[in-house]
């Protein structure tokens, strides 16, 4: 939530609630799929959420 507030919400005048809804949404799929995390290994949350359901499977 922090990094959603810092990154997004914080940096946005949105006029609607419509608009604002469609920034975090895009804010959360370019976290997911393009940000790497040092905690991750260096790995999008992503590639670490599909990895950790193979290890599991």
């Amino acid at each position: 939530m922090r990094t959603v507030k810092e990154e997004c919400l914080w940096l946005f005048d949105f006029e609607n609630l419509d608009q604002a809804r469609a920034q975090i949404a895009d804010f959360i799929d370019l976290y997911n799929h393009e940000w790497l995390i040092e905690r991750l290994g260096y790995r999008t949350p992503a590639v670490a959420h599909r990895e950790l359901l193979q290890e599991a499977a």
